[in-house]
């Protein structure tokens, strides 16, 4: 099976699905199928050489929709040698390019949101979210409206998303998510940490790994740990993020009187990404919102612990399976996390990680899910 993936970006700094989709594609590779990305990225992007599949790059986009003119061209020249169509995300005109080419050729194809049909961005955001409803009643409504279906990584953010946006007919699936199994450590990762963050100097701690956006709560995670002077870890956040919340966090932690107990050494990959998750008390992850939170999955397959607030799409799961706590997604629920972890005894800790495996290997391992997802994109393609 051939399976034609439709982005906006395939930047691997612009989050999740991009980095689950890499991950995706190793294992769907293994299974016979393989993946072509179209993307309005531009052709001469860095990053492009050091993905796992193919890229038709058809940027660089104009304005903020990423209107991209021979998108629609690439993706039906695309067509003939492709057996399922899938568009990943919302809001931007790849969508709808993806749905031109789809309805001249008479082919089906599913969509993917990721997350942004959450009800917390129409609180955080209300205007953009009059913008967005506008678009909706525009275009962004037809091209779920005549997708194949409508694919959810989790069941709460299936449930979640319903009814944001009038009108609301759609197909809707939960298939899962996941990401691949590192393995066990190698030995390239066992400098790579403290090359990486050498202020740690072998002191336990616990981790932030993702972007620094306000979505994600960092500041708030800083302040509260600011707080609780009596917590006997360090705290890494660990990931790119926006110049003026990064200013911000650093201005936090020099005013303390923690400041070497706070470490931010910016976006971690490789083995030393891989180093920091097992290395790792914990994992903490307070987000207002997220459909899935592919470093939970991450942590987890590391056997870490993971610490996030009941806006995390998977929480439930988490709870169920013993890997983790979940709190609210407010700052005494990120202290009580904090608390709950500084208070867990040795003998818990020891208990979470291995049920946090467990979970992984049940409910998160990328094979698991894309067999799934290949179940879901042969019965379209025959169809």
């Amino acid at each position: 099976m051939r399976i034609l993936s439709i982005f906006d970006s395939t930047d691997p700094r612009s989050g999740g699905p991009i980095q689950a989709e890499v991950s995706r594609a190793e294992a769907l590779a293994a299974h016979g199928a393989t993946v072509h990305v179209v993307s309005c990225d531009a052709p001469l992007s860095d990053w492009l050489d050091q993905l796992p599949f193919a890229v038709t790059a058809c940027g660089p986009a104009r304005s903020g929709f990423g209107y991209c003119p021979s998108m629609s061209g690439k993706i039906e020249a695309q067509l003939a040698d492709s057996d399922a169509v899938v568009v990943h995300g919302l809001w931007q005109y790849h969508g709808v390019a993806a749905r031109k080419a789809c309805l001249t050729h008479r082919r089906k194809y599913v969509v993917y949101p990721h997350g942004m049909l959450d009800p917390w961005f129409r609180c955080r955001y209300p205007l953009k979210h009059a913008k967005k409803q506008l678009f909706w009643w525009l275009a962004q409504y037809r091209v779920l409206r005549d997708a194949h279906a409508v694919l959810f990584t989790a069941e709460e953010e299936r449930r979640v998303a319903q009814r944001q946006f009038l009108p609301y007919r759609i197909r809707e699936r939960v298939v899962g998510f996941g990401t691949r199994d590192p393995g066990p450590c190698t030995c390239e990762e066992m400098g790579a940490l403290a090359q990486a963050i050498p202020g740690l100097q072998g002191r336990p701690f616990i981790l932030f790994l993702g972007r620094l956006h306000e979505k994600k709560r960092p500041q708030e995670l800083v302040q509260a740990y600011l707080e609780m002077t009596e917590l006997p870890f360090d705290l890494v956040l660990a990931g790119p993020g926006d110049d003026a919340i990064v200013s911000r966090i650093r201005a936090q932690v020099e005013q303390s009187d923690r400041a070497d107990r706070v470490h931010l050494p910016g976006l971690l990959q490789g083995p030393a990404k891989w180093a920091a998750f097992r290395a790792a008390e914990a994992f903490i992850l307070p987000s207002h919102q997220e459909n899935f939170g592919i470093a939970v999955a991450e942590a987890l397959a590391c056997g870490t612990p993971v610490l996030i607030s009941d806006k995390v799409n998977i929480w439930r799961e988490i709870i169920a399976d013993g890997a983790g706590y979940a709190t609210p997604g407010t700052h005494e629920g990120t202290v009580a996390l904090l608390r709950q972890w500084a208070t867990t005894s040795p003998a818990q800790r020891d208990a979470m990680r291995q049920a946090a495996r467990r979970c992984f290997l049940q409910r998160f391992e990328v094979d698991q899910s894309s067999l799934a997802y290949l179940g879901l994109l042969r019965e379209c393609a025959e169809r």
